[in-house]
């Protein structure tokens, strides 16, 4: 039980990512169908009580044993974006290899209706969240639509939210919402722990590892396929989690199937992250571990974007040979947008910078060592956007 749950509704942000049929769904109906989460049991603890399980496109409810009464939502992308999702991201992907303007210009606005299908979900997680909290020792639950939801997303919303009507009872103390996603950019993951840090709710992550040629031929046998060739793409920008370098992703696993021994392990991460939810940012705090973690200041910025110049500089000299002028208008837009995107993560703070502390010193002039720890990471972290985005 979370340690807030007798005065507070306790919330925990569970994101299940990796390769497109890598066994994400799979996980998800085996977590439920085992009773695996929410069943760990005090010493003294034998009272029976009802775990609501809230799931797409069906509702499952089972009877465990439990100390304490659990709502469990499932929310699963694949579900909830356009009908026609799928086919405009093959279409993008088919179109990817060629430089013309039209292509340019088509696969552009894919990627905005893309990035506005996952605002809205993004927008309805924090609302349900919200509810939740509202509705907490309440015997109803209710919910109000975010205004920036299109009517055909809150059609495909709604059962969610009727199953969790018919569910939510007075008794309730604990919500567990399991997104399963690709979520294959570091980025898309750290808007959901925003949504935690905001919140005060847990937040993990549970990675499905699956070597590529079982993902190739796992993908062959279901009905709506991803083309190999996305898949293989995806596969060389995935960002896995990293909870060395990055503090938010400390409650992280990584597994390769459904079996019960990582299944016990998923429900011991889920449990730590629930009884230590995300604290709001502080607005200074002194690492005093190995580890110095550097403030984005005015100065690293600086060098990073001198970084960044440098990088751009080198990728348009190493893509402009056979290119039309138009063409290379269209990559030099796209470079220094993945420039301004780097830097504006460093200034949010949703790139994280650490560093050890011998290495501190090198900040300074950063920019004219290509062998230093810093340059090396900014480079990196160019290279990487600018190959998903090519």
């Amino acid at each position: 039980m979370s340690k807030n749950s007798k005065h507070k509704l306790s919330v925990c942000i569970c994101l299940l990512c990796g390769l497109p049929a890598a066994g994400k769904t799979t996980l998800l109906n085996s977590l439920l169908k085992l009773k695996i989460l929410g069943c760990t049991k005090k010493k003294n603890a034998s009272k029976t009580v009802d775990d609501f399980c809230v799931f797409l496109p069906e509702a499952n409810i089972n009877k465990v044993e439990l100390n304490s009464q659990r709502l469990f939502v499932g929310i699963e992308y694949d579900s909830l974006l356009p009908s026609n999702f799928n086919e405009k991201q093959q279409e993008q992907a088919s179109t990817s290899t060629t430089s013309t303007i039209q292509s340019k210009e088509r696969n552009a606005e894919i990627s905005g209706v893309w990035k506005y299908a996952r605002y809205e979900l993004l927008s309805l997680v924090k609302a349900l969240i919200q509810s939740s909290n509202d509705c907490f020792q309440k015997e109803y639950f209710s919910f109000i639509r975010p205004k920036e939801t299109k009517a055909e997303t809150w059609i495909r919303f709604s059962p969610i939210l009727d199953s969790l009507s018919l569910s939510w009872s007075i008794d309730i103390n604990e919500v567990l919402i399991i997104i399963d996603d690709n979520m294959y950019f570091r980025s898309m993951r750290y808007e959901y722990y925003k949504i935690a840090r905001e919140y005060e709710t847990g937040f993990c992550q549970i990675f499905m590892e699956v070597p590529i040629e079982d993902v190739i031929d796992r993908n062959q046998q279901r009905s709506k396929k991803v083309p190999d060739d996305v898949i293989l793409k995806m596969s060389t920008t995935l960002q896995v989690p990293d909870p060395d370098k990055n503090n938010w992703e400390e409650f992280s696993l990584t597994v390769s199937s459904s079996s019960d021994s990582q299944l016990e392990q998923i429900m011991s991460c889920i449990e730590k992250a629930f009884i230590n939810p995300v604290q709001p940012a502080k607005p200074s705090c002194e690492d005093e571990s190995s580890k110095n973690r550097i403030q984005c200041s005015s100065s690293l910025i600086h060098q990073a974007d001198l970084i960044l110049r440098k990088c751009v500089a080198a990728w348009l000299a190493k893509s402009k040979l056979g290119q039309k002028l138009d063409d290379l208008k269209q990559l030099s837009k796209q470079a220094n947008e993945t420039k301004s995107n780097i830097l504006k993560g460093l200034k949010s703070g949703e790139i994280l910078v650490s560093f050890q502390k011998d290495s501190v010193l090198e900040l300074s002039d950063a920019a004219q060592d290509p062998n230093c720890t810093f340059y090396k990471y900014i480079k990196e972290l160019f290279d990487l956007d600018i190959k998903a985005h090519s």
